[in-house]
C-alpha cells in the first residue's frame, strides 16, 4: 500500500509540471489553481488511505482503502473535466491530456475495484500493479504538458496559482 504513497507524489508533480515563470491570464491562473486543488484533495485522499492500511492491515482496512482509492479518482476526474481548458495556445491539447489521464486513471481505480473480492494476496497485488501504471500515466502526462508549454503561459500559471502552493513549497 505504499505504493498509494507514489501515486500521490506522481500527482503532485503533474500539478506543478512548470511552475515558476511569466505572467498568465486570469483565466489560466484559475484554471491552474483548479488541478492543483484536485491535485491537492486526490493526494490527501491516496494517503488517507495508505495510513488507514498502514496502522491497521485487515482485509476491512484494504477493502476501505479501495473504495476510497476508487472515490478520489472519481472525484479527480469530475474535478479536472469541470474545469475547461485554460487560456492558452495549447488550450485545446492541455484539456485533452488531462482528460486522456483522467480516463486512464480511472481505469485503474475500476481494477482495483474489480479486485476488491480477491484474496487479499491477490488484491494487493492488483493495487500494486494498477498504482505503479497510474505512475507511469501521470509522468507521460507531465511530460507532455511540458512540451505543449513552450512559451511558458501554464507555467506562469502554476506559479501563480494560490493552490500550488503547498506542492511546491511556497
Amino acid at each position: 500500500m505504499r505504493k498509494l504513497g507514489s501515486i500521490a507524489v506522481a500527482a503532485a508533480v503533474l500539478a506543478v509540471a512548470g511552475c515558476g515563470g511569466s505572467d498568465s491570464s486570469s483565466a489560466t491562473v484559475k484554471w491552474a489553481d483548479g488541478v492543483c486543488s484536485a491535485v491537492v484533495d486526490y493526494k490527501n485522499a491516496l494517503k488517507d488511505a495508505a495510513s488507514s492500511v498502514q496502522s491497521s492491515p485487515s482485509k476491512q482496512s484494504l477493502d476501505k482503502a479501495v473504495k476510497s482509492v476508487q472515490s478520489a479518482t472519481t472525484t479527480f476526474v469530475d474535478k479536472v473535466d469541470g474545469l475547461g481548458q485554460p487560456d492558452t495556445k495549447a488550450a485545446a491539447s492541455a484539456k485533452q491530456t488531462l482528460k486522456d489521464l483522467s480516463s486512464e486513471l480511472t481505469k485503474d481505480a475500476n481494477a482495483i475495484a474489480a479486485a476488491g473480492s480477491e484474496s487479499p494476496l491477490n488484491l494487493v497485488s492488483t493495487v500494486s500493479t494498477a498504482l505503479l501504471s497510474a505512475q507511469s500515466q501521470i509522468k507521460a502526462a507531465v511530460s507532455e504538458l511540458k512540451q505543449l508549454d513552450a512559451k511558458g503561459e501554464l507555467q506562469g500559471a502554476f506559479s501563480q496559482a494560490s493552490s500550488c502552493d503547498s506542492l511546491t513549497g511556497k
